[in-house]
């Protein structure tokens, strides 16, 4: 793999539908990879999205800084993504919490 060819403000920070919103703009992209923030790839849709168009999906823990080669990092795989989908959902029951 190369360098980080595209760099942007996050698509999802106004969006309702933080995860998604990040996974169609990389669709958009034609990205090849994506280095996902540990808890971001929930099942579905963002997860589903990713592999569908055949994107490979890395996953960067806390404090680990970015870097070019892709060996560096986890692939996705089920726990992050169960994982993920939990945090997902605690999100939301917060949301709904909090509103009241």
């Amino acid at each position: 793999m190369g360098v980080i060819i595209h760099k942007e403000v996050n698509p999802a920070l106004n969006s309702v539908n933080k995860r998604p919103t990040v996974a169609r703009r990389c669709v958009e992209l034609n990205a090849t990879a994506v280095l996902a923030p540990h808890g971001s790839l929930c099942y579905p849709p963002s997860y589903l999205i990713l592999r569908r168009a055949g994107i490979g999906i890395y996953v960067v823990r806390p404090g680990e800084k970015l870097g070019n080669n892709l060996n560096e990092y986890d692939k996705a795989n089920a726990w992050e993504v169960a994982y993920s989908s939990f945090l997902a959902i605690k999100e939301r029951i917060m949301e709904v919490i909090s509103h009241e």
